[in-house]
């Protein structure tokens, strides 16, 4: 059997590439279509984020103008409550309830109770003054237990070099046997105690 030979000249050419038309805009006008329609798009949400920022501080603003009416509403409520609540007090005890006993005002007072007071305002001694004071840590005030206080000289001059002077102003006396708080305010620097020996 003869062996089958390509015809004389060879074969044809296979035909394996597409000759199409090229269809539509080129690949670079497409990406700078798409950009343009992305910023377009970017910007108008922008435009749509500040206009609900606007409406949200109109309504925030408008609320703010309503306080001070739905405030003075609230107070009107609470003070017809208050009433309602007196009338029916007042109905059920036969009296007005108060949580005072006296119609007067009375201020709060801190009241100093001491048995003597200084009769020297200036210069001097003053060494007949005794306060016995107990030593008490409460509420970080400090109390002072002495048997014989001897005060140093009122003035401002240091006549003893041992003791200085306590204050500008003369304090000449403490209570004699009672038990005195001494605080901070009463000096500008704390006064050293000397016990005078009876």
């Amino acid at each position: 059997m003869p062996q089958d030979l390509p015809p004389v000249g060879g074969y044809n050419a296979v035909q394996y590439k597409r000759n199409l038309p090229a269809r539509g805009f080129r690949p670079a006008y497409l990406l700078l279509g798409m950009g343009a329609l992305m910023t377009y798009g970017f910007w108008r949400v922008g435009q749509g984020i500040r206009e609900q920022n606007e409406l949200a501080r109109e309504k925030m603003w408008s609320r703010i103008y309503l306080i001070p009416m739905l405030t003075a509403e609230e107070d009107r409520d609470l003070v017809r409550r208050h009433l309602a609540d007196q009338a029916r007090e007042k109905e059920l005890l036969g009296k007005t309830t108060s949580a005072y006993n006296s119609d007067r005002e009375v201020t709060a007072q801190l009241e100093i109770v001491q048995d003597q007071i200084a009769k020297q305002r200036a210069g001097g001694y003053v060494e007949e003054n005794k306060a016995k004071v107990e030593i008490l840590e409460e509420n970080r005030e400090l109390w002072l237990s002495l048997e014989d206080l001897a005060l140093t000289p009122s003035d401002n001059t240091n006549s003893s070099p041992d003791i200085p002077s306590p204050h500008p102003f003369p304090i000449a006396a403490l209570v004699s046997q009672t038990p005195v708080l001494l605080t901070a305010s009463f000096f500008h620097q704390r006064p050293q105690v000397h016990s005078v020996s009876s």
